[in-house]
């Protein structure tokens, strides 16, 4: 990913909708399937904000192969996050973890079986592997390009992945389905005349910025309620797979 990248989500995640909503919903699913005091990876922790809040309840621990990543999340006082890929940890580190984390990151790498397989290879038994990603290719858009994403994804796709890296699917749904018609008309739009510089994390108006994080927050108690099948659609997929 684009280095400048880390920069611009630092200035804006504290605030901006997406980032907000996405939190309390990773968290809430982390909670339901992780015990508190257990063992967390956080694989491309990224700033480490997410990483920090994880802390609060876990043993918490971050890999990301940025040194741009892992010396924000040091300057958040986040010493256990080293620099490094999944592949560098599956050597040193076996059966040390009861969950690893992909949060919106496999869809940045060549090859998302083998890097799943390997955080499979990092679970103590009975470990879990959660993942996020954006969906649709349709939606493709130079935001994904500017992120260095390799694709985006179905919720049978990552289904598959999943399961060929050898974890048995326990969580599968879309998320972020209420503002789906907004966003996916904005982002085919984009295709017309947008900016190949401009994410879409830029700032909005507050009160237009608080209306989309409420409506996405909502999604917190939808996605509890969700099994192997969840939500039909929606701008990203979830998924929980148990070693």
């Amino acid at each position: 990913m684009d280095e400048q990248l880390y920069h611009d989500f630092l200035r804006v995640e504290q605030s901006h909708w997406w980032f907000q909503a996405r939190r309390e919903i990773l968290f809430d699913v982390v909670e339901r399937f992780l015990p508190s005091g257990k063992a967390f990876l956080d694989v491309g922790s990224g700033t480490g904000l997410f990483l920090e809040q994880l802390a609060t309840k876990y043993q918490a621990f971050g890999l990301d192969a940025s040194e741009t990543a892992v010396r924000m999340c040091h300057e958040r006082g986040l010493g256990s996050v080293i620099l490094g890929t999944i592949d560098d940890a599956r050597g040193a580190h076996g059966n040390a973890f009861d969950a690893v984390g992909f949060f919106d990151v496999i869809e940045h790498l060549d090859d998302d079986v083998s890097a799943l397989a390997g955080a499979r290879e990092l679970l103590r038994p009975g470990g879990v592997v959660l993942v996020s990603v954006p969906a649709y290719m349709f939606l493709w858009s130079d935001h994904d390009a500017l992120n260095q994403h390799r694709r985006r994804y179905v919720a049978p796709q990552l289904k598959e992945v999943l399961e060929r890296a050898g974890l048995q699917i326990e969580l599968l749904t879309y998320f972020n389905s209420l503002l789906f018609p907004i966003a996916a008309t904005h982002r085919i739009a984009s295709k017309i005349g947008g900016d190949p510089t401009q994410s879409d994390v830029a700032a909005l108006p507050t009160s237009l910025n608080t209306l989309f994080r409420h409506i996405f927050a909502l999604e917190r108690g939808i996605v509890r309620r969700c099994g192997a099948r969840g939500m039909p659609f929606g701008l990203s997929i979830l998924a929980v797979g148990r070693r």
